[in-house]
């Protein structure tokens, strides 16, 4: 299992890591997601960092940092259930090993639905947080 995490997961870590620090130094004006003037006339997604009009207020940067840190776990999950299905399906008629690998499948699950269930929590926090620091509704209509 540490060979795993050493070979495995650690690079994918980086990766992941060093992508975001490069797309966090992009600043486009074009891109309807960062432009508070597109045609729908929606806000776009808050990031730190982007030119969407707001300021990046420290709520922002909780949140931004929050669920990044979500998503990373949410991959890890990912990885170890598809592994440990992939070693459940090759365990070549091994009770011993099929048992053990069916519970880690278990525990990745379960952990994948906590990491959905905390990511449901947070955001109902944070519109609560905007609720009562802005007294506006997330879609700009007062409460």
């Amino acid at each position: 299992m540490k060979k795993l995490f050493l070979f495995v997961v650690t690079p994918l870590i980086a990766c992941a890591t060093f992508v975001g620090l490069s797309f966090a130094q992009i600043n486009n004006t074009n891109n309807p997601f960062t432009n508070p003037t597109d045609e729908g006339g929606s806000k776009g997604i808050a990031t730190p960092g982007a030119d969407n009009g707001q300021q990046d207020s420290f709520i922002t940067i909780v949140k931004w940092a929050i669920n990044w840190m979500l998503g990373i776990l949410a991959l890890i999950a990912l990885i170890i259930l598809l592994y440990g299905g992939f070693q459940m399906v090759t365990s070549a008629w091994d009770e011993d090993k099929y048992g053990a690998w069916f519970t880690i499948l278990k525990h990745a699950a379960t952990g994948l639905i906590l990491i959905g269930i905390a990511w449901f929590i947070v955001s109902i926090i944070f519109w609560l947080v905007n609720i009562l620091t802005t007294g506006a509704t997330p879609d700009g209509s007062n409460a």
